[in-house]
């Protein structure tokens, strides 16, 4: 009992013995002159005079609208753009009844390959009130170029040219 009593006096001086070392630590600091404060760092301002967009080649899009009762593909409009390609697969995705999955080949009047890949996308978030399914496809802008769409079957489903 002696021993504990002992032991718990002897923690209590050295704990007391610690807070005020650091205490004393800081008091000296702030005797010393020696204070932290806190000063903002001006940044210099520039301007903005071009955009990210602008280093990004030209884009061509058509909107199209697939009806799943005749299973064809009508063209809605087409146009050109800025930005950044969407991303293809290399290979066929599984399929989904969820999906609405198509191949996109590019082809350039030289008869060069300049895109090809699959895409899919969820049907409910093309599909109209109609029940028809509307998307865009957008591709590398090439004077000239065919667009053609497969299905996963391998059969055309749409051809165009820019």
């Amino acid at each position: 009992m002696e021993t504990s009593k002992f032991l718990g006096i002897l923690l209590i001086i050295l704990a007391l013995i610690i807070v005020f070392s650091i205490g004393g630590y800081f008091l000296f600091l702030k005797s010393a002159g020696v204070t932290t404060k806190i000063q903002p760092k001006l940044i210099k301002q520039t301007t903005i005079n071009k955009l990210a967009t602008d280093t990004h080649p030209d884009l061509y899009y058509v909107d199209l609208e697939y009806n799943p009762k005749t299973n064809l593909i009508s063209q809605l409009s087409t146009g050109t753009t800025k930005g950044d390609l969407p991303p293809l697969f290399p290979s066929q995705p599984p399929n989904d009844p969820n999906e609405f999955i198509y191949r996109l080949e590019v082809v350039s009047n030289k008869n060069e390959l300049l895109q090809k890949g699959w895409s899919t996308t969820a049907k409910k978030i093309l599909q109209t009130a109609k029940g028809d399914l509307d998307f865009r496809v957008t591709t590398v802008y090439a004077q000239g170029a065919i667009i053609r769409l497969f299905y996963p079957d391998g059969s055309i489903a749409w051809t165009g040219q820019i």
